[in-house]
Parts: C-alpha cells; sequence; structure tokens
C-alpha cells in the first residue's frame, strides 16, 4: 500500500505555493517599509497587517487542501488493498468497504494537516518578525536582512516539502492501518521501499510480520517521519477454513 506520487507532488506543490506567497508578500508589503519609518507603533502596524493578509489566505486553502490529499490517498489505499487481496485469495472485497468504518481516522487526519498547513504561513511570519527586530536593534544594512529574508524563504521551501513527504507516508500508513482493522486483519508484513534511502533498522524489518495492536520499536510502516515502508495484510486474519 505505497504512496500515490502524483498525491505527494500534488501536496508538495502546493505546500511550495504558500510559502512562495510568504515570500511575495514579504517584497511587496514588508521590504519596502524597512527602514522608512521607526517607532514601535509602525512596526506593530506593519507585522499585524502581514500576519492578517496570510491567515486570510492560508483559512481558505487550508481545509480544502487537506481533504483531497487525505481523501485521495484513502481512495489509494482502498484501491490497492483490494488489488492485492484478489491477487493473493482471488476476492474482491470491496463491496465490503465501508467509508464510515475509516471516517474517524480520515478526519483527524484531515485535521492534522489543516494545523500543518496553517503553521507554514505562522511560523514564517514569526521568523520574519525576528529577523526584522534584529535588524532594527543591530543596525543591520537592507543588504544583510534582505539576504537573511531570503535564506527564510529557502527553509521555509524546505519545511513544506518535508511536511508533505512526512505527512503521506503518516496518511498512507494511518488510514492503511485502519482499513485492514476494520476488515479484520489484526496482522501484516512489513514491506520497505528497497532502495538505498531505506533505513538499517527498517531493513531489518523487512519480510517481518508483526500485530497491528503490538508495534514494533519505532512504531507502524509510516510512522517514523518521512518513513516510505509500507503495510501488507496477511489475510490468514480473515481466512476462514
Amino acid at each position: 500500500m505505497h504512496v500515490n506520487r502524483r498525491v505527494e507532488l500534488y501536496y508538495t506543490r502546493q505546500l511550495l505555493a504558500i510559502s512562495k506567497y510568504c515570500q511575495e508578500q514579504t517584497k511587496e508589503l514588508v521590504i519596502p517599509t524597512v527602514g522608512q519609518n521607526i517607532g514601535d507603533a509602525w512596526f506593530s502596524g506593519m507585522m499585524t497587517a502581514f500576519r492578517e493578509k496570510l491567515t486570510k489566505y492560508v483559512v481558505e486553502i487550508s481545509r480544502p487542501l487537506a481533504t483531497k490529499v487525505v481523501t485521495d490517498t484513502q481512495k489509494e489505499v482502498d484501491k490497492q488493498i483490494a488489488e492485492h487481496t484478489k491477487t493473493i485469495i482471488g476476492v474482491d472485497l470491496t463491496p465490503f468497504y465501508r467509508a464510515a468504518d475509516i471516517q474517524d481516522e480520515v478526519d483527524l487526519n484531515i485535521t492534522a494537516n489543516v494545523s500543518l498547513i496553517k503553521s507554514i504561513p505562522q511560523q514564517y511570519a514569526d521568523k520574519l518578525e525576528v529577523l526584522i527586530t534584529n535588524a532594527l536593534q543591530t543596525g543591520q544594512t537592507n543588504e544583510e536582512l534582505a539576504k537573511a529574508i531570503k535564506q527564510l524563504g529557502l527553509s521555509t521551501d524546505y519545511r513544506a516539502r518535508l511536511i508533505a513527504s512526512d505527512q503521506m507516508g503518516k496518511i498512507n500508513g494511518q488510514i492503511n492501518q485502519a482499513r485492514q482493522l476494520s476488515m479484520g486483519v489484526e496482522t501484516y508484513t512489513w514491506q520497505t521501499a528497497k532502495d538505498e534511502r531505506v533505513r538499517p533498522d527498517h531493513q531489518h524489518k523487512q519480510g517481518k510480520t508483526f500485530r497491528w495492536d503490538s508495534p514494533p520499536e519505532g512504531g507502524h510502516p509510516g510512522q517514523p517521519i518521512r518513513c516510505r515502508c509500507t503495510a501488507l495484510p496477511n489475510y490468514e486474519d480473515i481466512l476462514i477454513d
């Protein structure tokens, strides 16, 4: 039940667009005014207006984006489990899928990702305020401040990519777990991505069986940060002689 790269790429691009918006608004609203006005009231007012604009932007897009990413992942997990089931035991179990069985898990993932999406402009604004405050207090040149702000943009881009990569593994893993448990599957086989990026402790788990109610050290597939491993259902749990 691997991560759908199309969904991951979409999520990455959308989060990078949020980072880009933050950087564009900084160039438009903040940089032109720095150094032209002095005083706490000016600085506070400017940052308040900046934060309000970022908040309005992200509030409008965060829930629709999170909902699309999570529901697309749910559909992909269900599709892959159905194909795997039919291949292994020759039975199509899709008629037994019920959205209600895993809706709580879907909702939890949507809520978690809404918070993460909103955190991108929130953290950007917090760090930008620190940079400007430091520049005003230490007498930094505009060139030095511009360089620091550019670096902030790069680090925000990196965090956007990290969130997309990490969350796709977590969403995929948690929905996979919820769907398997809803089917009565109690154990799974650990499956790695089988490349040089697989961490050593996950290589040792390749092909081994684990119980959903007793996670191995480090957690189930997809739980560790940026984990690309997955859990293949063991159908012996639901097959009846």
